[in-house]
């Protein structure tokens, strides 16, 4: 399936963001673990190596009380000193019985048996009490303890959080070590920041003699630096990634931004385009859908811009656009849309209070536009359409407004609302154009005949082919509701040629019966002319069916005498030397008359029925009636009457020498079969 234009538009403005929102994500991820790792292999790493150190002090202290307890104590205590004096992590060395009852001293100090613990991040299963030094760190904790949790801590809690309590130790050391203190002096990194005291009990192989040895694990400035360091490259490296991400994200926003502006701006109006304008429209709509806003849209089209174009150059007309579009923007008001929509098309999108304020403010728009330019007025159509909540987009509602003004064909009526009969008539003319060809190939076009009546005798002297439609889903479709939507589109050529041709058919036909021949009249349109050798192409339908000439007519309107002059008189005389007749229908509809007889050689004329309707006029008409046939007679052309419908207008026609006469009175249009018993 092929993607909507609203989804081409929306990944052409929308670079894709959440690719770099999952890096950014996934890169904070990283640095918090970096950052949780470092820091915990460097306490684990640091803490773990300084009470293996102190595990292999006491194991020494073991060795020499395993080798000289009760054989050599003097000896004993002279090595214990020296344990203590060489190894700085020794401080104080005592023996306890296996009911930890104190059995002898290297010096005063002893352990405090209340506060055993389990050493953090150590790979031993020794017993492990704090040191002195310490037990006013846990007081304090045990007071905090108390006061948050209104009841004293036992030492089960107290084993259970021994591990969070020497963590919280080890980080006020650091704080109070050095960031508090800010050593700076030169030995500054030999310099310990934490001093950690406990002692270390294990057995000996003597019995009911056991070994505590107070160690005191030292971390110095050095080793904190170092772990720092590592910490701050790994921090700013983050950040520096961080403010990476951040310009990127920023510099895709102002990215969006430009491209929403090149998406959304007419070049030539430097304005708003139709892309801008179906976005904000759409937001209009809903409103509508909602109730809480009434809009009107209106299609206004710049009639002959391409004509304008090749008189005037194309950057005049791109100048006059830019100035049409600054008219209409001044009429603008707050929450209602202006765009241009196509090269000559401007469409706005407006609140609507009711039909006769809408009107007023787009007349008023055309008025202003149409002063532009004075001296060669800028020419409108206006299609108009009220926002209705159903419809399902803009475009439909676009849609409608073009419709209302394209099937505007008057002059004076240049502004129109669209109303829903309209779409009616719009899918008929497209019914029309797709069953032309069809329609054609099946012989659903029939031929009618209406007689035209000799006015001396009063007989059947000839007659005018007429066309109507059997349509197989329709039924009978008159002429007017066709004939039109062919003359527009040009598929009329092809109905006149079925016309000529079925004629000529049938004059054949009744040839091959015996039938006393009459001249039938074939109506050919304007469009016909813009045939190479009309007069041939029309002579090679009828010799298919090899009739005379002389008994097929053409017949021609007056409109076609003010397309292209010299080829209608070209295809005049080609028509007369191949044989046949041409005649003028509705002589006295239009303008010219008098100039048309004076320079198309006709054969006949027919004179227009509307001479003979109305009663106020109808002697100024019968009158103008006369004089017409007495000029025709001179020139020698034969006269026909149509649309006669009285006796009256038949007995005066025949008073002023009239030929042929068409109407009502004497036949309607019939079918040929009805039409062959009156031959």
């Amino acid at each position: 399936m092929a993607i909507s234009k609203k989804q081409k538009i929306r990944n052409l403005k929308n670079w894709p963001i959440w690719p770099r929102v999952a890096g950014l994500i996934i890169l904070l991820a990283i640095i918090i673990f970096t950052n949780t790792a470092i820091t915990s292999l460097f306490l684990r790493a640091t803490f773990t190596n300084k009470v293996q150190i102190c595990v292999s002090n006491t194991n020494r202290v073991i060795d020499v009380v395993n080798e000289l307890y009760k054989k050599n104590d003097a000896e004993l205590r002279r090595r214990c000193n020296d344990i203590e004096k060489v190894l700085p992590e020794v401080e104080s060395i005592c023996f306890v019985s296996d009911k930890d009852e104190v059995i002898g001293k290297i010096n005063p100090d002893q352990p405090n048996f209340q506060y055993e613990f389990n050493l953090p991040y150590s790979v031993i299963n020794k017993r492990v009490v704090l040191s002195r030094e310490v037990m006013q760190f846990v007081d304090q904790w045990n007071h905090d303890w108390e006061v948050n949790h209104g009841t004293k801590n036992h030492s089960d809690e107290f084993i259970d959080e021994s591990e969070d309590l020497i963590r919280e130790f080890l980080r006020k050391e650091i704080r109070s070590n050095i960031f508090k203190k800010g050593n700076v002096s030169p030995d500054v990194l030999e310099r310990h920041v934490i001093s950690l005291k406990f002692w270390l009990i294990d057995k000996t192989n003597v019995p009911d003699v056991n070994v505590c040895v107070k160690n005191r694990i030292t971390i110095k400035v050095g080793d904190v630096i170092f772990f720092a360091a590592s910490f701050f490259v790994n921090i700013l490296v983050s950040v520096l990634l961080g403010f990476y991400f951040i310009f990127m994200f920023v510099n895709i926003f102002k990215q969006r931004k430009h491209i929403s502006r090149i998406l959304y701006t007419d070049v030539t109006t430097s304005g708003n385009n139709a892309i801008y304008f179906e976005k904000e429209a759409e937001k209009k709509l809903k409103k509508v859908k909602r109730g809480k806003a009434n809009y009107f849209l209106a299609n206004i089209h710049i009639d002959k811009l391409s004509t304008h174009t090749a008189c005037f150059g194309q950057e005049f007309v791109d100048s006059t656009i830019e100035k049409i579009y600054k008219t209409i923007e001044k009429e603008i008001g707050k929450g209602e849309i202006l765009a241009r929509y196509d090269s000559s098309d401007f469409v706005v999108f407006m609140n609507f209070t009711d039909r006769e304020n809408a009107t007023a403010r787009v007349s008023k728009i055309v008025s202003d536009i149409q002063a532009l330019n004075p001296a060669n007025k800028i020419k409108c159509s206006v299609g108009l359409c009220q926002v209705d909540p159903d419809a399902d987009n803009v475009n439909e509602i676009y849609n409608n407004a073009i419709l209302a003004r394209t099937l505007s064909v008057t002059e004076t009526n240049k502004l129109v609302w669209f109303e829903q009969e309209m779409c009616q008539v719009h899918l008929w003319e497209h019914q029309v154009e797709n069953d032309m060809d069809r329609a054609i190939e099946q012989e659903e076009f029939l031929v009618y005949l209406q007689p035209k009546y000799g006015v001396k005798n009063e007989k059947l002297s000839a007659a005018e082919a007429l066309v109507r439609w059997q349509h197989p889903t329709e039924g009978f479709v008159p002429p007017n509701k066709f004939i039109p939507i062919l003359e527009k589109n040009g598929m009329i050529i092809k109905l006149d040629d079925y016309m000529i041709s079925h004629v000529a058919k049938l004059q054949a036909k009744w040839m091959n019966e015996g039938k006393q021949l009459i001249p039938v009249s074939v109506n050919v349109s304007r469009a016909h002319f813009t045939i190479d050798n009309l007069a041939q192409h029309i002579a090679d339908l009828v010799d298919e069916h090899k009739v005379p000439h002389e008994f097929i007519e053409i017949e021609l309107t007056e409109s076609a005498f003010f397309d292209d002059k010299e080829v209608l008189l070209n295809t005049v005389d080609e028509l007369h030397k191949l044989g046949f007749k041409v005649s003028m229908d509705d002589f006295g509809a239009g303008y010219s008359s008098l100039n048309t007889l004076k320079e198309l050689p006709l054969d006949v004329i027919k004179i227009d029925a509307e001479f003979f309707r109305g009663k106020d006029n109808l002697e100024r008409g019968q009158l103008i009636v006369g004089q017409t046939i007495q000029m025709a007679k001179n020139l020698k052309m034969e006269i026909v009457a149509e649309g006669i419908e009285t006796r009256e207008q038949v007995d005066f026609l025949k008073t002023q020498g009239c030929d042929l006469i068409q109407g009502y009175y004497f036949s309607k249009p019939i079918p040929v079969d009805e039409f062959e018993k009156s031959l």
